[in-house]
């Protein structure tokens, strides 16, 4: 078998009493139909079953932290540390800012721990420090944190600040103080002077002497008069609009010329359906051939239908006949069926009479006024 260990840790926060509910764990496992003894049979079949793992819940009593003798350093860090500090480099200048790493190692609440504080002397300037953990176990709880300060002298010291940490250790119960004793460092330089406006000189006045012109440093380099800028914005200007309306104005011509083109493409066979029915009148009005007449009247009865749905929907012209009054109907009826016998019986092939001739034009001109 294998043992499959999970540690973790825990950091009470408040006193009192803290259940842990049980952890669980499943394991797929597989498993004979039947139990033998002995050596098992490579052609046996087996079973996967699901099976889940508990443990046993837990709680635990959490103290709260004594407040008699809390040091005023103490910013809860609880467990067993102990602490080192190293200044780089040691040698420097006044206003020339040094490093200082405070390293505290041990086993506690690393990730509740706060930097410790340096026991600042006079001539010192210090800034908040940035931090760094090391994991010296697989939970954390061994560690070793590194704060890095960086630290400023004002003028000539010859150590370094002091550190102090405390902690509370959870086995003695007490709060431990750890000092690092102060480093030896070498500052050189006289101190900063402290940013003071300087007394202005009196200087007895001058006679009034003639402006002189400013000779020039480089003789190829001549200065130009400064130009006027104006500060109104782009869209506010006349100039920018004038510009902008010349492609404007190409853009819209061009939609135009398109639309003209679109609409003349959409309306080419009416037209041609229109210049069809001139060519059918022109027939009609100027022809001598009966069958010719008739032929064109008949053809204008279609082409008019045409015209009129523009090529959808067409009906037809018996559906037509239908919508026009009675009267019409029987005449134009009657010239289709003369225009049958002419073309297909060989009946009307005498000349048109001009009495015939105004028949047929009068039908068509009130077939165009009712379809």
């Amino acid at each position: 078998y294998r043992v499959l260990v999970y540690r973790t840790a825990l950091t009470g926060v408040k006193p009192g009493t803290l259940n842990l509910a049980a952890a669980t764990q499943q394991f797929l496992i597989s498993a004979p139909f039947s139990a033998r003894s002995g050596v098992g049979d490579p052609l046996e079949d087996y079973q996967q079953q699901v099976v889940e793992i508990k443990t046993n819940g837990a709680s635990l009593q959490i103290k709260p932290l004594p407040i008699a003798g809390r040091p005023a350093s103490f910013k809860g860090a609880i467990g067993d540390f102990t602490i080192s500090a190293t200044v780089q480099p040691t040698t420097t200048r006044v206003g020339d800012p040094i490093t200082m790493k405070v390293e505290v190692r041990g086993l506690g609440n690393f990730d509740r721990m706060e930097a410790p504080s340096l026991q600042t002397k006079e001539g010192w300037k210090t800034y908040t420090p940035s931090s760094e953990t090391q994991a010296l176990d697989d939970i954390g709880l061994s560690a070793t944190k590194t704060f890095s300060y960086a630290i400023l002298p004002e003028k000539a010291v010859t150590e370094s600040p002091a550190v102090e940490f405390s902690y509370f250790d959870p086995n003695a119960e007490r709060y431990v103080v750890l000092k690092s004793e102060a480093i030896k460092v070498e500052v050189q330089g006289d101190a900063h002077p402290r940013d003071t406006l300087p007394a202005p000189v009196l200087t007895p006045p001058e006679e009034a002497r003639p402006a002189q012109k400013p000779e020039l440093d480089v003789l190829d380099i001549l200065p130009q008069p400064s130009e006027q800028v104006s500060f109104i914005p782009l869209i506010a200007q006349p100039a920018f609009w004038i510009a902008q309306a010349f492609p404007l104005s190409a853009l819209v011509f061009a939609g135009l010329a398109l639309w003209v083109q679109q609409a003349r493409t959409a309306s080419l066979p009416v037209r041609k359906w229109l210049q069809q029915k001139r060519l059918l009148w022109h027939k009609i009005n100027a022809s001598q051939s009966r069958p010719e007449v008739l032929d064109a009247a008949v053809r204008l009865l279609e082409l008019q239908l045409l015209i009129r749905s523009r090529g959808d929907k067409v009906r037809s012209l018996d559906e037509a006949l239908h919508a026009v009054p009675e009267d019409l109907r029987t005449a134009l009826n009657a010239l289709i069926e003369t225009r049958g016998l002419s073309a297909y019986g060989g009946m009307g092939s005498e000349k048109l009479s001009d009495e015939e001739r105004h028949q047929i034009r009068q039908s068509l001109r009130q077939w165009e006024v009712n379809t």
